[in-house]
């Protein structure tokens, strides 16, 4: 199943300015009082942007363009009509992050249902077993009885095979690297074809690397601390976000500019973030 990590977010909730840039400011003086700013996108940079300055600056007015028919990016869900499941139209997301400050700035704009993902693996033998890697694992699939990290770490270095280079050069040695040949050929060989429509060695070593291993019995996929799913969906969350009075949003308009004009710094913005 795809997953696109929501946890990515934990670093742009308190300063989103410094840390996207998917956005341009136009700064246009309708009076001495007032600034005016463009943001350039409704997904989570440019939400986050357009609430943190209304909510924090004063006399701030803002405009966000959007070329899509719909605020909230690639976090944009809905309700199907025929069936009433909401559906994720970009791909599943699953919210996750151990920033404490993250957790509290969203939780303004949702209540949460607790969920922590685990996934299961199904074998060409149709026998189901846990992932990421972990104790269970290796006992379901070798009816071994590990019962301590130590002898997961003792198991693991026992099948793991070190590329020739020292460093793996793709995918496939990076897995074998960290979990041996055959559970490679059992969870990851098929699972990046299933994916991406390539073998793990056609892969940056990378994009396997960064798959989890365990050396406890701890079956979620993700451990952070905080792990949930908005209880009315993603969408919610922008709206929330949005629902500000001087907060205008223009849907399907496409902003085209072949280069962004140097304009000056707006003076006398106070925020207080």
């Amino acid at each position: 199943m795809p997953m696109i990590p929501f946890s990515r977010l934990a670093n742009a909730a308190g300063f989103a300015v410094a840390i996207f840039g998917f956005w341009n400011i136009f700064r246009l003086m309708r009076n001495p009082r007032e600034t005016r700013v463009l943001v350039v996108g409704a997904g989570l940079s440019g939400s986050i942007m357009a609430e943190r300055l209304t909510s924090t600056c004063k006399n701030v007015r803002v405009t966000i363009v959007e070329k899509r028919d719909h605020i909230g990016g690639n976090c944009h869900d809905y309700i199907d009509a025929k069936t009433g499941i909401r559906v994720h139209q970009y791909g599943v997301h699953i919210f996750h992050t151990v920033d404490d400050a993250v957790w509290r700035y969203l939780s303004q704009f949702t209540d949460w249902v607790p969920y922590e993902h685990r996934a299961l693996a199904k074998l060409e033998t149709g026998k189901f077993v846990s992932v990421p890697v972990n104790i269970h694992t290796v006992n379901d699939l070798y009816k071994l009885g590990i019962k301590s990290e130590g002898a997961m770490k003792k198991w693991l270095s026992g099948v793991q095979v070190k590329p020739a280079s020292g460093k793996p050069k793709n995918g496939k040695e990076a897995a074998e690297a960290r979990v041996g040949s055959e559970l490679y050929k059992l969870l990851f060989e098929g699972y990046t074809w299933k994916q991406w429509n390539k073998y793990p060695e056609q892969l940056d070593a990378s994009v396997l690397e960064r798959i989890p291993v365990r050396t406890d019995d701890d079956d979620r996929y993700f451990t952070d601390q905080h792990q949930a799913l908005p209880s009315r969906g993603y969408t919610e969350i922008f709206r929330n976000m949005l629902k500000h009075p001087k907060v205008d949003v223009r849907l399907n308009v496409d902003l085209k500019l072949k280069s962004v004009p140097k304009l000056p710094k707006p003076s006398g913005l106070k925020c207080k973030m």
